[in-house]
């Protein structure tokens, strides 16, 4: 597949056909609501590296997701960041999480609560 990554309409196709298979190959890993963003993320990725892409060497969906790969293991490294500065400094108190259970929660950190 060497699907040009040209214009806004080239994008559009690729978000159409791809968007939701590697939604649910992030959201396996990371769960729903991280693999939301990095869905978009691996998008706005891509079209403004959309120079760089070389359809000899891989089809558009091998790029897609080799992008989308790379920003995952970089949300890794910062849940792990992100853990040991909470094991040195204290998890926060009930009162000043939102709620969730989950452990990428981070609400109270951007001052939401």
């Amino acid at each position: 597949m060497t699907e040009p990554v040209d214009t806004p309409d080239d994008l559009a196709r690729l978000y159409d056909r791809h968007a939701r298979p590697l939604h649910g190959y992030l959201a396996r890993r990371v769960g729903s609501e991280a693999a939301d963003d990095l869905v978009a993320e691996a998008f706005l990725v891509l079209w403004e590296q959309r120079h760089t892409f070389d359809p000899s060497r891989a089809g558009a969906r091998a790029w897609l997701y080799g992008i989308a790969t790379n920003l995952l293991r970089h949300h890794a490294r910062s849940e792990v960041r992100r853990m040991r500065a909470w094991a040195r400094h204290g998890w926060p108190s009930r009162s000043r999480r939102c709620g969730r259970r989950s452990a990428t929660c981070c609400c109270w950190w951007r001052g939401r609560t």
